[in-house]
C-alpha cells in the first residue's frame, strides 16, 4: 500500500465548501447584527468568501451542535421575526437555548461566569428580550478544556441557567431597536464610525515574539524558552548561575479580514439592490 497527502484533493474540497458557504448571504438585520454592528456593516457591505480557518471554526461548532440535537432528539429552533429583526435561537422550549462551543479554555471559577462568557450572554439576553423570556440556559462544550495547573483534560460541556429582570430585557430591547436603526443608516451612509468597534478579541490578538534568547553567563549557553533556563536554575547544576532574561516585543495578529478597511483606507462597496433592508 502506498499513501501520501494529495494538496490538489484538499484544495477542491476547499473551494467547495468556500464557494457554497459563501452563497448564504443573509438577507434583512439579524439579531446577531447587532452584538458586533461594525463587523456586520462589512459583511454587508464588502462580502468575501470564507477564509480556511473560519471554514473549520464553522463546521467544528455547527457540526458539534448538529450532533447534540440529533442525539438528545432537539429540535433546532426555527427562524423568526421581531421588529424586523430576524433571530434563530438553538432551541426554543418554553425559553431559548444557547449552544457554544469552545476549542480550549478554562473553566470559570464560581462567580466569574458572566465576565467569562460576556459575549455569549449578550446574544442569549437578545433572545429572551426578543422572546420575552427571563429565563434561559446557556450550555458551553469544552473539546480541551485546562484545569488549574494548565493541563488538558477530557472534553467535557457545562450547562447554565441564566435569568433576567424585566427591567434589564425591556432596556436591551430598547438597546436593538437603537443599533437596528443606526445600523440602517450606516448602511445606506456608510458612516461606519458611528458603529461601536467590535470587542478587540476579534480584531487581533496580541502575541509575544522573543528578540533575544534567554542566557547562563556561567555556563555560557543560550536556552530556547525561559521556562528552560528557568528549569536549568532550578536544577543542582545550574543553581546561583548569573542569567540572563529573554527579551520580548509584542505584536498584533490580525483576526478579521475587514481589519485594514475598517481602520481606513480605499472601499469598493457591494450593491446588494433590495436585499438589504
Amino acid at each position: 500500500m502506498e499513501i501520501k497527502e494529495d494538496t490538489s484533493i484538499k484544495q477542491f474540497i476547499f473551494e467547495e465548501i468556500q464557494n457554497n458557504l459563501g452563497k448564504e448571504s443573509r438577507v434583512g438585520i439579524h439579531l446577531s447584527d447587532l452584538l458586533s454592528p461594525r463587523k456586520a456593516y462589512w459583511q454587508k457591505t464588502v462580502p468575501m468568501l470564507p477564509e480556511a480557518k473560519e471554514i473549520i471554526y464553522w463546521m467544528s461548532g455547527r457540526g458539534h451542535e448538529s450532533a447534540f440535537l440529533r442525539i438528545a432528539n432537539f429540535e433546532h429552533g426555527e427562524a423568526r421575526q421581531w421588529e424586523g429583526i430576524w433571530y434563530t435561537p438553538d432551541i426554543l422550549f418554553n425559553f431559548p437555548v444557547e449552544i457554544k462551543t469552545t476549542r480550549r479554555g478554562y473553566l470559570p471559577k464560581e462567580g466569574e461566569e458572566a465576565e467569562k462568557y460576556a459575549h455569549y450572554l449578550k446574544q442569549v439576553k437578545g433572545y429572551c428580550a426578543v422572546t420575552n423570556k427571563r429565563q434561559a440556559w446557556l450550555i458551553v462544550w469544552y473539546l480541551s478544556l485546562f484545569d488549574a495547573e494548565g493541563n488538558k483534560t477530557t472534553p467535557d460541556f457545562f450547562a447554565y441557567r441564566v435569568e433576567f429582570t424585566d427591567e434589564e430585557l425591556e432596556e436591551e430591547r430598547k438597546r436593538m431597536l437603537w443599533q437596528r436603526d443606526l445600523l440602517l443608516r450606516v448602511l445606506e451612509t456608510h458612516e461606519f464610525n458611528l458603529l461601536e468597534p467590535c470587542e478587540e478579541w476579534m480584531c487581533f490578538k496580541k502575541e509575544r515574539e522573543m528578540i533575544t534568547k534567554p542566557f547562563c553567563k556561567t555556563c555560557n549557553k543560550e536556552f530556547a524558552t525561559s521556562w528552560g533556563i528557568n528549569k536549568h536554575t532550578s536544577s543542582k547544576t545550574g543553581a546561583g548561575h548569573e542569567t540572563v532574561d529573554a527579551t520580548y516585543i509584542e505584536k498584533r495578529v490580525i483576526q478579521c479580514k475587514y481589519y485594514e478597511r475598517c481602520i481606513g483606507g480605499e472601499i469598493e462597496f457591494y450593491d446588494f439592490g433590495e436585499e438589504v433592508e
